[in-house]
């Protein structure tokens, strides 16, 4: 069985949000994803709560930049390391609605 899904989401400093938005792609009802979270040099707890979650899913790939090098950069690297037949663009911000089966 192939990987239908790469969902992208870069990260900058996004701790306040970033647990939602995870959980939201993780509680879909399609399983065949991974989930790419570029770090893009975060300042905050934004790494910890990213390993954290790839602790438990196994499905979550992180990127980890050292220098901030901004979100079209990020989500090209993604596109560059992305395994799934489509491709699926996050902010950090945002979240997935599972009921409505957006992937």
């Amino acid at each position: 069985m192939s990987l239908n899904y790469s969902i992208i989401i870069p990260v900058f400093n996004a701790s306040l949000y970033l647990e939602f938005a995870i959980e939201s792609v993780i509680k879909q009802k399609v399983k065949d994803w991974e989930l790419i979270l570029i770090n893009d040099a975060s300042t905050d707890n934004s790494l910890r709560i990213l390993e954290d979650h790839q602790k438990i899913d196994r499905r979550l790939r992180i990127i980890d930049l050292k220098e901030k090098k901004g979100s079209g950069y990020c989500r090209n690297l993604a596109i560059k390391r992305a395994r799934g037949d489509f491709i699926v663009f996050l902010d950090a911000d945002d979240f997935l609605i599972s009921t409505i089966n957006l992937i």
